[in-house]
């Protein structure tokens, strides 16, 4: 295990208030709505100033803002030392049909020294599965969802291993079976108005790889939550908004120095207000993993 972990990650979740499908409002309407969202958004980070501990990465909606807005967050991000992910308002190829989905992962230079910041990098994330109701709108305005089939693995080093997904693709098995075992913490960038089923398939996938996931949702459907691996139920669930057309913004902090001890196989225990272990046992991934035989039978 690396020597040099922190025991703990501070995310800010910054849940703003967009209506839906904003992106259908016209030229003069959509400019409108797109400042007062960027009002928001830069209030809540001009306030983290104010903390007494600044969180290491600020995570923002599906969709959240457009790319105009993206150098002055690259400026926040240099300023307050911390990582922006944000999702943006989709991109039209230069064939006028073609469109992406995209989240950037914003990394100034110092986010780590918290010295002065010099340039940012800039981090493209691509959706790729729509969801049936996104692809549908689309389709009915002639745009064609282009598919990006990557997917990242960030080293932070010191924070842990983390990967970012961009709300449908949430539900793509297979990109969590890539994740499971690598990673400390999955970030989730939604736009979901079927926030139960999210809450539970967060907690199904914290337990199933062995990690933390937040899910920032639009605070138009509300549903942003926090949860951890952790033995006890009552912990599991770090933070969970419920209510509609809210604007909010949150401080959670996550575990990692444990957890990469418990997904190594160290279980601590802490004897103390009946709890026995501070993490749940690891997946059979985690463990000794034999591997699996198919076998067909007609009955």
């Amino acid at each position: 295990m690396r020597t040099d972990l922190r025991g703990e990650l501070r995310v800010c979740i910054l849940q703003t208030n967009c209506a839906p499908f904003f992106w259908q409002l016209a030229a003069a309407d959509k400019a409108i709505y797109e400042d007062q969202l960027w009002s928001y958004v830069r209030g809540c980070i001009a306030a983290l100033r104010l903390t007494p501990d600044c969180p290491d990465i600020v995570l923002l909606p599906e969709l959240a803002l457009p790319f105009s807005r993206v150098p002055d967050l690259e400026r926040f991000a240099k300023q307050l030392a911390l990582i922006i992910i944000v999702g943006l308002d989709y991109v039209i190829g230069p064939n006028g049909r073609d469109v992406t989905n995209e989240t950037y992962v914003l990394v100034p230079d110092n986010w780590r020294t918290k010295g002065f910041g010099h340039f940012c990098q800039r981090i493209k994330v691509g959706k790729t599965y729509p969801a049936p109701k996104e692809k549908e709108i689309l389709q009915a305005r002639g745009l064609v969802f282009k598919q990006d089939p990557t997917y990242y693995l960030f080293d932070g080093v010191d924070i842990g291993r983390f990967g970012v997904a961009i709300c449908y693709d949430l539900m793509d098995l297979e990109r969590s079976a890539l994740y499971a075992g690598k990673i400390q913490h999955l970030f989730v960038v939604a736009y979901n108005q079927d926030t139960q089923s999210f809450f539970h398939i967060s907690e199904a996938l914290s337990r199933v790889m062995f990690c933390n996931v937040v899910i920032c949702n639009t605070g138009h459907y509300g549903g942003s939550v926090a949860v951890a691996p952790y033995y006890v139920p009552w912990k599991r669930t770090i933070y969970k908004h419920e209510g509609a057309s809210l604007a909010t913004s949150q401080v959670v902090t996550l575990p990692v120095r444990d957890l990469v001890e418990a997904q190594q196989g160290t279980r601590k225990k802490v004897p103390r207000d009946g709890e026995e272990f501070l993490f749940k046992n690891p997946p059979p991934q985690r463990q000794q993993r034999l591997h699996l035989i198919e076998k067909q039978k007609t009955i």
